[in-house]
């Protein structure tokens, strides 16, 4: 039987939201931009959190 491949969503380019009941510490009451999605992972930064590094060091990661 050939395989079936379900179509899976692509989040880059998007906002996700944390929701309240959301108990991770790491992403409670998050705004997360999604900068990349694809079969191999997906790469996020948050946008509502404070971060002791200036933009040109976080664009160099």
């Amino acid at each position: 039987m050939p395989r079936m491949d379900t179509p899976t969503a692509n989040f880059t380019h998007h906002f996700l939201i944390a929701m309240p009941s959301m108990a991770d510490p790491h992403f409670a009451r998050t705004l997360t931009y999604i900068a990349e999605h694809n079969d191999q992972g997906a790469l996020g930064i948050i946008v509502n959190r404070p971060i002791d590094m200036t933009l040109a060091t976080l664009f160099e990661r």
